[in-house]
């Protein structure tokens, strides 16, 4: 007869000799050994954490209209020192390419600049963006105030029109006061800048009420009056050393266009 102790002894072999994962079949029986370093594939599906992933900025192609007089056209500089080229080179989050179109030239009035605009025919929602410099000739060739200050209120329409009427999209460039040029030293440079100022204090006050922006660059240009290199040749106009400090304050403003 097999004793207690017997049949516990036979019972533990049986166990050693079959340790494992047991599938039983038709045959003999598989075994799979378990291993310590098995791996468990976890097979829930685990939503991935987006927290601080930014969605890609979307690049556009942006069309930029220049309108002025010798200021915007670079009268005395290299075409890549105009400032409404190097603002078009500026390497804006939003922008693929920047193409700029310019209508100006030396000499023109506000109403020099409304013919060149009825002839280019520019259509209505046109641009991204317009800068708006016009009134330095209307000082300069003695021209009655009230010109300037009806055929300002007219261009600005205009320009609000050319970018979808969004008047936000219009950004208005002050006069420069070139009463401090050599160019002036003999013109009477205090009745110059009185005659500026009251030009840009119009044109701020319309910028505002349409809801334009306005962009004061006078303070800059009075900066030639102690350095002459940021003069061009002609001791008259803008060099390109100080269009690129213009164009530092108009870039803000181009950023929250682009926004």
């Amino acid at each position: 007869m097999m004793t207690i102790k017997n049949a516990l002894f036979l019972l533990m072999v049986y166990c050693g000799c079959t340790s494992g994962v047991g599938i039983e079949v038709d045959g003999p029986i598989i075994t799979t050994p378990i291993d310590s370093t098995t791996q468990v594939m976890d097979t829930t599906m685990t939503p991935k954490d987006t927290t601080g992933i930014k969605d890609p900025i979307i690049k556009r192609n942006i069309k930029y209209l220049a309108l002025g007089d010798s200021y915007t056209i670079g009268e005395g500089v290299p075409v890549a020192q105009k400032f409404p080229i190097q603002l078009s080179k500026i390497k804006f989050d939003a922008v693929e390419t920047m193409d700029v179109k310019i209508i100006a030239t030396t000499g023109w009035t506000t109403t020099n600049l409304l013919d060149a605009i009825s002839r280019e025919k520019v259509e209505r929602d046109t641009f991204d963006f317009i800068t708006l410099l016009i009134g330095v000739n209307n000082q300069y060739q003695n021209k009655a105030f009230s010109i300037y200050e009806n055929e300002f209120v007219t261009l600005i329409d205009k320009a609000i029109a050319m970018v979808g009427s969004n008047a936000a999209k219009v950004i208005v460039v002050s006069i420069p006061n070139y009463g401090v040029t050599p160019f002036a030293a003999n013109r009477s440079p205090e009745k110059i800048r009185i005659e500026i100022q009251r030009y840009n204090d119009y044109a701020a006050l319309i910028a505002k009420s349409k809801g334009s922006k306005f962009v004061n660059i006078t303070d800059i240009s009075e900066l030639a009056s102690n350095d002459l290199s940021l003069l061009a040749d002609d001791k008259l106009h803008p060099s390109g050393s100080m269009y690129k400090m213009w164009v530092d304050r108009i870039a803000r403003e181009v950023i929250e266009i682009l926004k």
